[in-house]
């Protein structure tokens, strides 16, 4: 498929699961990831990644790396956007869009596994 515009909300098709391979030189919306679907950093990536988004609504799964195989590529995803100004003490805005500048998960798994680092506790 293409690549979407600058700025623009992103929603990945209904059962699909979409694979990053190279950092995209644009900055998007929210990327929505429905409860059947999948967005996964390949950790077979040559280069850093960098992923430039508004926020990031999770229903479904974003996978970087797995226990098996780890996402030993440098990856970045930066937040753009501002923090609402009428959050309230529990952080509900009646100007601020469903998802800004974070990443939400709803019923769904974000697993992330990188390099594995020893100990792993103290």
């Amino acid at each position: 498929g293409s690549v979407p515009s600058k700025g623009q909300d992103v929603t990945l098709p209904t059962n699909s699961k979409i694979i990053i391979k190279k950092g995209i030189a644009r900055e998007f919306g929210v990327i929505s990831v429905p409860s059947s679907s999948e967005l996964i950093f390949d950790e077979n990536a040559d280069a850093p990644i960098s992923f430039d988004i508004a926020g990031m609504d999770v229903q479904g799964a974003l996978r970087v790396g797995s226990q098996t195989c780890r996402y030993l590529t440098e990856l970045t995803i930066t937040l753009h956007g501002s923090r609402p100004l009428d959050l309230n003490i529990y952080g509900a805005s009646s100007t601020a869009t469903r998802t800004y500048k974070g990443i939400s998960v709803n019923g769904g798994i974000i697993s992330i596994h990188g390099k594995q680092e020893y100990p792993t506790w103290t």
